[in-house]
């Protein structure tokens, strides 16, 4: 199927309704250690090549659209859940 692709990404998750303020700190302090020389030399060893970081918001909109499209390609192909 050409139109499927997997694209492997990471993030980091927090139970829902985390408070807007915890949610901006932590995503504050995770793009600072990201960007470290320290965490790029264990993300070459793993040849893992992030894009950039992103924000909750932009997490989010990832997450809906690759699930939309894994609904959509399982759907064209025919599989059903048991």
């Amino acid at each position: 199927m050409p139109e499927f692709s997997i694209t492997s990404w990471a993030a980091l998750f927090g139970p829902a309704g985390m408070p807007r303020e915890i949610l901006e700190r932590l995503n504050k302090e995770f793009r600072r250690r990201d960007g470290t020389s320290e965490v790029q030399a264990a993300m070459d060893k793993q040849a893992f090549r992030p894009e950039s970081a992103s924000s909750p918001e932009q997490l989010a909109g990832l997450r809906q659209e690759q699930l939309e499209s894994y609904r959509r390609i399982l759907r064209a192909a025919g599989v059903q859940p048991d």
